[in-house]
């Protein structure tokens, strides 16, 4: 009895010490923003352009935490996330094209989190941080505008014409479950990304994400 005793403290202790220091994970990743299609002039050379709907991105990213420093928490993260919808445009003589396009976005964040509400089992925790983006800009009158007509068809040459960079800043609100003893936790953030110009029209973002760790 006191050998299961002694075992089921060290175990905890261990169990602890994963919670203090951190851990590392996967989780899955939802943009929270959707565009309606829409009709609009296009660039020389071309009568019109439709660009279908385009759903809200969904991806995978990685994470990695500390605990360990008091009154305050860090994450650096990165994610994938992707939707996809077709661009159709109509020439001059009439003729028209329809192209499968895609968004893409790659992102990582650098986040400081303080710590609202603790008890030995959950983390509930608000934060801010710096972000950025590499993505395909949608399709736009904007985006089109300068693009070549006679290329339009080549999606390989869209991609790269719409490909960009850019840095913002986000706020965050998210909480970690870690059961007794299990070397695990579960995570969930919500994070609002401010960047200019990556969503038409907005200058920023919600994203939803969710996943699971190992707690080290």
């Amino acid at each position: 009895m006191i050998k299961r005793c002694v075992s089921l403290l060290i175990i905890m202790n261990i169990s602890f010490v994963y919670a203090i220091l951190g851990g590392v994970g996967i989780n899955v990743i939802q943009d929270g923003f959707t565009l309606d299609g829409e009709t609009f002039d296009g660039p020389e050379g071309i009568a019109s352009v439709t660009r279908t709907d385009v759903g809200s991105p969904v991806g995978i990213g990685a994470f990695v935490y500390l605990t360990i420093i008091p009154f305050v928490d860090f994450e650096a993260s990165a994610n994938f996330t992707a939707s996809s919808y077709n661009y159709e445009y109509q020439d001059a003589l009439g003729g028209n094209e329809e192209v499968p396009l895609g968004f893409g976005k790659f992102t990582w964040n650098l986040s400081a989190q303080k710590p609202i509400f603790k008890i030995p089992t959950i983390r509930i925790y608000a934060g801010a941080g710096l972000n950025g983006a590499s993505y395909t800009k949608i399709v736009t009158y904007e985006t089109m505008k300068n693009l070549d007509p006679d290329q339009l068809n080549d999606m390989d040459y869209v991609k790269e014409e719409l490909g960009v960079s850019t840095q913002g800043f986000h706020l965050e609100l998210g909480g970690r479950f870690k059961p007794p003893i299990i070397p695990f936790s579960i995570n969930v953030n919500a994070r609002y990304n401010f960047i200019q110009d990556l969503v038409p029209g907005e200058d920023g973002f919600l994203s939803l994400s969710a996943g699971f760790a190992f707690a080290i």
